[in-house]
């Protein structure tokens, strides 16, 4: 886009801000102006020549949010019990992700890179979506009632958005404990909320999802997890 690459985080600049590519590490990390990424030299063009891979550096091989969040941090406590003294292990914590120091990195190659996408049946997919919108309904109940909710139901209810958004997570790692997931917080939902339309769909869909799944659908979570 031109002088407008040069002054704001466009949707080039903000790809290469993603990437895992060798040239994308560490790079581009305004969010609005790129200002800052010219004055500290971490600003790079996105190349043409090469198609920028999303992500972290290896496939994370979960749809998990908390593993998502919280495997870089398992990275660095593995870093500092792997260097001696109190100096380098503050360094591990402090430096960049590309520093010298740390663990040399392999060149990354995207042709050979793979995507974590476990392969799910239609079946699985259409409850999964049917999961994201049971999710989409209550927060927007959740955000339009909330203030007229009591601290009681509000933390019910905003426990169960938080459970469903990691049902989606199980559903798509094929992991056995979403059945018993969503059986556990369909009873809570019909003894916790009252007892509305809201609160029947939760309970229903809690039902017959892990029913559908577990008869429709006998795929086993992959190697390996």
């Amino acid at each position: 886009l031109g002088w407008f690459d040069r002054v704001f985080a466009s949707p080039s600049n903000h790809r290469v801000h993603h990437g895992q590519n060798d040239y994308c590490i560490d790079r581009n990390y305004g969010g609005l102006l790129m200002i800052w990424d010219h004055m500290f030299g971490t600003f790079v063009d996105e190349r043409p020549d090469e198609k920028v891979i999303y992500g972290i550096r290896g496939a994370l091989l979960s749809f998990d949010p908390i593993e998502a969040n919280l495997v870089v941090y398992r990275k660095l406590w593995r870093d500092c019990a792997r260097v001696k003294g109190i100096r380098a292990k503050f360094a591990i914590l402090l430096q960049s992700p590309s520093a010298p120091g740390d663990q040399p990195r392999t060149r990354f190659d995207p042709e050979s890179f793979q995507r974590y996408d476990p392969p799910a049946s239609m079946l699985r997919n259409w409850i999964g979506f049917g999961e994201f919108m049971v999710l989409y309904v209550l927060t927007m109940h959740f955000t339009a009632q909330g203030q007229a909710l009591s601290w009681y139901m509000a933390s019910i209810e905003g426990a169960l958005i938080v459970a469903k958004g990691f049902s989606m997570a199980m559903i798509f790692n094929r992991d056995p404990r979403y059945a018993f997931s969503a059986i556990i917080w369909a009873i809570i939902a019909a003894l916790c909320i009252d007892y509305s339309a809201l609160t029947m769909i939760v309970l229903a869909w809690g039902i017959v999802a892990p029913t559908l799944l577990y008869f429709g659908d006998r795929q086993v979570a992959p190697a390996g997890r």
